[in-house]
């Protein structure tokens, strides 16, 4: 195991927490400060870009690098050493799979010359590695990354060991045909008052790294508009999957649209090609006034029919008190012509 010591420096480096990137560019006194860092040996020589390993190769060609190990702390250090595979999370990063998960890709065609460094307090070392591509390798893009992480860690009181990584990507092209491909799904709805929230699903089917951005295309009855879909630059590796969001304010009060994710895929920044999604219908109607407004009428209705069976009934209760009353007056009418025909 090789030591070499040397003063702090800056380093562009990628730290993993339990599920993402978090990049690190300068080291401090303060209570955040690293502990320890990583970069590529020859950074700064070459025209490796983001401070990470990135490697054109044929099938059974190789590339041989280096990882430099820095301790930025006043005590030693040891840091066990290790490729990983990597996959996609869903706001289109990448974070490292566990070291126990089996090795796929880069991961298993890179070997590390040491499993572990030894680095003195403020110093650094190098861990040399290999990396082959192996026959029948399909063309395309392959990543997986090199790991860093102190060796034991703080036992937490239910027995698990908190630990902090520190790792760099290493992306692999494997030189050949490449494919774009992009599968978009249905968009997924949401709505929260006067905003309707759109998720889409996409994943690269293909063999290349590939940039996504994309929007949803609404269509229809009183609708012609678009959403930008985010977060912007989102990227993928082959096979990976990530989830575009986007909002929609000041929602029509009537309509009816069809809803419909488009993608545009780039590679080096360049736009290779658009996909679209299967659509979805969106109504919108006030349903609350008009149900509000629905119940009002059978209630009046409701209010009507009970108040005209009364009213029927009040009528017939009339129509027999007139004809008792009538009854009535005739047979008085008739009681005093009697009265007078015996006084004559």
């Amino acid at each position: 195991m090789r030591r070499v010591l040397m003063g702090r420096a800056v380093l562009p480096l990628l730290a993993f927490s339990a599920v993402a990137f978090v990049p690190v560019t300068r080291a401090s006194a303060d209570a955040g400060t690293p502990l320890y860092g990583l970069r590529p040996a020859l950074a700064g020589q070459t025209t490796l870009s983001h401070g990470h390993f990135r490697y054109d190769l044929r099938v059974g060609g190789q590339a041989s690098d280096a990882v430099e190990a820095f301790n930025f702390s006043t005590a030693q250090l040891t840091l066990a050493m290790y490729p990983t595979g990597v996959f996609s999370t869903g706001n289109g990063g990448l974070a490292p799979m566990q070291p126990g998960e089996a090795r796929t890709g880069v991961a298993k065609w890179l070997k590390l010359r040491y499993a572990s460094v030894t680095l003195l307090p403020q110093g650094h070392a190098l861990d040399p590695f290999r990396v082959r591509v192996p026959k029948g390798t399909p063309p395309g893009d392959y990543f997986g990354a090199v790991v860093g992480a102190l060796e034991g860690g703080p036992v937490q009181p239910n027995g698990l060991i908190t630990q902090t990584r520190v790792a760099l990507v290493v992306q692999v092209h494997v030189l050949g045909h490449g494919q774009v491909a992009i599968t978009v799904h249905r968009v997924a709805l949401q709505r929260h008052g006067d905003t309707e929230r759109f998720s889409v699903s996409v994943v690269n089917r293909g063999n290349l790294l590939t940039t996504v951005a994309g929007h949803v295309e609404l269509r229809g009855l009183g609708v012609h508009h678009a959403v930008a879909l985010g977060p912007p630059g989102m990227y993928l590796i082959p096979g990976g999957r990530a989830t575009l969001h986007g909002e929609w304010h000041g929602l029509p009060t009537v309509a009816r649209a069809h809803a419909r994710a488009v993608v545009t895929a780039l590679v080096d920044e360049r736009t290779v090609a658009t996909f679209r999604g299967p659509a979805t219908l969106l109504l919108f109607f006030p349903w609350v006034p008009a149900g509000l407004g629905l119940l009002l009428v059978v209630a009046v209705a409701v209010a009507f029919i009970t108040n005209r069976r009364r009213m029927a009934a009040w009528r017939v209760r009339r129509a027999d008190e007139r004809r008792v009353v009538a009854a009535y007056r005739e047979s008085r009418r008739e009681g005093a012509g009697h009265v007078l025909n015996l006084a004559d």
